[in-house]
């Protein structure tokens, strides 16, 4: 299991980073549970920041889960 990046973004934001595993699947499984987007993206928002990750990438990562099915 890891978490989705773009290739072009993982010198930011390496998929394979235990700090953001717990987030991702917190983030999967509300989707699956029917949580909107913008809710399930700020609970991901603040698991990740429980789990220590600064707030560039917190906020980088926010805006990637939020925005990524209307780009």
């Amino acid at each position: 299991f890891d978490v989705s990046v773009p290739r072009g973004l993982r010198w930011l934001i390496d998929p394979h980073d235990s700090r953001y595993l717990k987030a991702a699947a917190l983030h999967d499984e509300l989707l699956a549970r029917g949580w909107d987007r913008v809710t399930a993206g700020a609970v991901f928002h603040e698991a990740l920041r429980a789990d220590g990750v600064g707030p560039f990438k917190r906020l980088a990562m926010l805006l990637a889960v939020i925005l990524w099915r209307w780009s």
